[in-house]
């Protein structure tokens, strides 16, 4: 038994224009899309828009480099050398320190010092009298001495009366030294106002020398004596 041979026939071609044209147009159905207003949330956010430089505007920030390529890019944009460097980093050049600092003065001559860090006190030729005493023992009445600042004042007796003294403090280590007179209440002792007094068993002589004060068996006399 012979089956039947089948027929095959080729299949029709439709031109792409006429197999689209039977498709239905939606264009029309949906209506054209608008904007969203600026007061509603975008659903993407927009990018920022960059803004032409101003004219006069500050040169833009350069990285952070140094040597010949800073130079370099300098030169390339238009900068000058000195404005090459990076600007947010620049910052006021700090102030002078005003305080802190310590000034002394050097004395030449036979000059007496502090005993605990040889700082310069007075000169041999500023001493008015030897004859003073205080409770370590001997004391020189100095016409000026340096190097020194002064406490508070108060009243304070003494052999030769009541005076207004301060104590001085050395300013190297800031020891007391001595003290000086402000005032004096006797008549015949304002010889003294504005005068110092130190201690010799608190500073050195001017070979170095040390003063060991007096045993507390000894009686403290003389022209004056601090009564402390």
């Amino acid at each position: 038994m012979q089956w039947p041979a089948c027929v095959t026939h080729p299949p029709t071609l439709h031109s792409h224009s006429s197999t689209f044209s039977s498709l239905p147009d939606h264009s029309q159905s949906h209506p054209p899309s608008r904007e969203l207003p600026a007061s509603l949330p975008q659903p993407f956010p927009r990018p920022p828009q960059k803004q032409a430089p101003k004219s006069g505007a500050n040169p833009p920030l350069l990285p952070l480099i140094s040597g010949a390529r800073r130079r370099a890019q300098a030169i390339a944009i238009g900068l000058p050398r000195s404005r090459a460097g990076w600007r947010i980093r620049e910052r006021p050049e700090p102030e002078p320190e005003a305080m802190g600092r310590l000034f002394l003065m050097h004395l030449d001559g036979n000059a007496y010092s502090c005993k605990f860090c040889r700082t310069h006190l007075g000169l041999a030729a500023d001493i008015i009298s030897k004859s003073f005493h205080s409770k370590h023992g001997k004391a020189y009445l100095f016409n000026r001495v340096v190097n020194v600042t002064s406490g508070v004042k108060e009243d304070r007796l003494m052999m030769t009366g009541m005076h207004t003294v301060s104590d001085i403090f050395c300013v190297g280590c800031g020891s007391i030294v001595g003290w000086k007179y402000e005032a004096a209440h006797e008549k015949n002792q304002r010889y003294k106002e504005g005068k110092f007094i130190l201690e010799r068993f608190k500073v050195s002589g001017p070979d170095g020398s040390h003063y060991w004060g007096i045993t507390h068996d000894h009686h403290v006399g003389g022209s004056d004596a601090d009564d402390q």
